[in-house]
């Protein structure tokens, strides 16, 4: 089972901060691999992941070797801020011994996420405490553990190193089991020894070992810069192309603020809240209007009224609310509530239905959805049948289809656009060279035709090109239309 999920965040890369894209798990399809650096640091990733060696080389954990270097940066743990937690360090580590040992599964602490074992971890603005509460959180696992600490969790591995460089105390790690009955065991061992040394740089793999009982999933993120810094080593995306897409949830506040100013965001959230995938009235009187016309004109098919709900394709609602007229365009499938005072009107273009408090307006459905259904619904958008409002509505409908599952960037989506998008006035013009912009979409298999009659033939459109061909002019001549022909795409006459 492969799932991804959008990820819309900034993480630390290289050279800053790098845009996430999505992230995706699924279980281990081979061994994995744990490397350790010369710095202490360790990457625990599968065999076929690639990483980025000196020199920006791209090679799989598989091939790597301890003659390769790979780029640390540990600043992070460096930084000046002093977050105090309202529980003690002594009292969070004795809880986390006893998680450790098995003596307690009960967690209530706002420090200790805990959930399953294997994915215990501290909170996720741990970096950022204050260094002497961190100093006495490890003083007292240290105090506690003569040897070394037995940890299934490989993220509170990597927070306990980084909270080592930010406090002066020398960690190491290891894999310290792994077996088929038992599963993998990292081992941390905490030194008396001063260390606090900031490493920005290339360094060296000093041991790789093969872990064949990893039994849990296995997480990969996508990013705009293809990497980013993972507990303080440099790793590349390792995207897989597989399996079924899960969309777990749409932040349905963050769609509805793509649409109108940021510095209205804390009014809107006065009116409006989010629970799990369902938009509730917090307080006041909100109107909710579907425009019909919208999607019998684009999609042909009728908005449905099935029991107390309106079901939608997709979300292209309007919401009236503080004086304002909100426009809401979310791609996933919509469900509409009425409520519960019936309290709604329709006529021959609007349904209009009023909320009061705590009234759940709609629910956005989650998609689970595969590569081949992708392409279908990309053919539905570019071809027309998939309702939309204007050009950037266009846009941002097949951005948010393409960007988690390809690397679709901005310029090609232009390019696709710009070109199906034409001139009512004359189709054969493309609507962005025309003042003022009165664009109509053609859909990309009527468009060879409709930009040249010979363009069409070429493309095996005959009755749409000849059909064409007697109402219009000629458009300009491309290099298809003269390989059609049999002519010479140089310009040069050949010689006879």
């Amino acid at each position: 089972m492969l799932e991804t999920k959008v990820l819309d965040m900034n993480i630390k890369g290289k050279d800053g901060f790098v845009q996430t894209k999505t992230i995706q798990r699924h279980n281990p399809d081979c061994d994995m691999f744990f490397i350790i650096l010369s710095t202490g640091y360790t990457i625990f990733c599968q065999e076929n992941h690639p990483l980025i060696i000196e020199n920006d080389m791209i090679v799989e954990a598989k091939d790597v070797t301890v003659d390769n270097k790979i780029w640390c940066d540990n600043s992070i743990s460096f930084n000046d801020r002093n977050i105090i937690p309202s529980e003690s360090p002594s009292v969070v580590a004795g809880l986390l011994i006893d998680i450790l040992q098995d003596k307690t599964n009960n967690c209530h602490s706002d420090v200790i996420i805990y959930d399953e074992i294997h994915s215990l971890r501290l909170n996720s603005n741990f970096i950022n405490y204050d260094r002497m509460w961190l100093y006495n959180f490890v003083d007292t696992l240290k105090l506690n553990y003569i040897t070394a600490v037995s940890i299934e969790s490989y993220v509170l591995v990597q927070q306990l190193r980084m909270i080592c460089d930010k406090v002066g105390v020398f960690m190491t790690s290891f894999v310290g089991l792994d077996t088929p009955e038992e599963g993998v065991r990292f081992s941390v061992e905490f030194h008396n020894i001063d260390f606090s040394v900031k490493m920005i740089g290339y360094y060296h793999i000093s041991d790789i070992v093969t872990v064949k009982n990893w039994k849990h999933f296995v997480y990969d993120i996508k990013t705009e810069s293809s990497e980013f810094m993972l507990g303080g080593v440099q790793t590349h995306n390792s995207f897989h192309t597989g399996g079924v897409i899960v969309l777990l949830k749409t932040d349905i506040i963050k769609e509805i603020m793509s649409n109108i100013d940021s510095l209205l965001e804390s009014k809107i959230r006065k009116y409006i809240r989010q629970e799990e995938n369902t938009l509730v009235v917090n307080d006041d009187l909100i109107l909710l209007r579907i425009d019909k016309h919208l999607y019998e004109e684009s999609s042909k098919k009728l908005v449905k009224l099935e029991g107390d709900n309106y079901n939608l394709p997709i979300g292209y609602l309007e919401l009236v609310v503080g004086g304002m007229t909100i426009p809401v365009n979310i791609e996933n499938p919509t469900i509409v509530h009425l409520p519960s005072t019936e309290e709604y009107e329709e006529d021959s273009q609007y349904i209009s239905i009023s909320y009061s408090e705590n009234e759940k307006m709609f629910t956005v459905e989650p998609i689970r959805e595969d590569y081949g259904k992708l392409a279908g619904e990309y053919s539905a958008i570019i071809s027309g049948k998939s309702p939309y409002t204007d050009a950037e509505s266009f846009y941002r409908k097949l951005w948010f289809k393409l960007s988690g599952a390809s690397d679709f960037d901005s310029v090609h989506l232009e390019i696709v656009i710009s070109n199906v998008m034409r001139w009512r006035q004359d189709l054969q013009v493309p609507a962005r060279l025309k003042v003022p912009y009165d664009p109509v979409l053609v859909s990309e298999k009527q468009l060879p035709g409709t930009i040249s009659w010979p363009l069409g033939l070429a493309f095996e459109n005959f009755g749409q090109a000849i059909s064409q061909g007697l109402v219009s002019d000629r458009g300009p001549e491309s290099p298809v239309e003269k390989i059609f022909f049999g002519e010479s795409i140089s310009g040069l006459k050949e010689k006879k």
